[in-house]
């Protein structure tokens, strides 16, 4: 790989010459304890009821999907920008803005709040 920069290729080889020392992880038994947690007699019977099922190996039909009735997506309900508008400023237009400390403050920490604790 070309390097444009020194001291890319300098940390190239650095980790290069690195990796090799750091330690290796523990090689951990992890299937430890899984015979123990898995309930094979329910699997059992959970493998022999899917096996019941299976169908029969001849040819048939299947019938079309009916075009008519639901199955759609709804659509999501929108409220209307000016909505949206209108309700923020019915809430937080009323705001004296005569002081920038106290304007900052109402900006960035009673709007928020009042924004996250309204759920809609």
């Amino acid at each position: 790989m070309p390097f444009s920069s020194p001291e890319w290729e300098k940390l190239s080889i650095f980790l290069n010459f690195l990796i090799p020392k750091l330690p290796a992880p523990r090689d951990e038994n992890l299937s430890k304890g899984i015979l123990e947690t898995v309930d094979m007699d329910s699997y059992r019977v959970e493998k022999q009821t899917a096996q019941r099922l299976t169908l029969a190996d001849e040819d048939r039909q299947i019938e079309p999907v009916p075009l008519e009735g639901g199955g759609q997506r709804s659509e999501p309900e929108l409220e209307r920008l000016s909505a949206i508008i209108q309700s923020f400023n019915d809430l937080f237009g009323n705001i004296d803005w005569a002081d920038s400390d106290r304007i900052r403050k109402l900006i960035t920490e009673e709007i928020p709040q009042r924004a996250a604790a309204d759920e809609a």
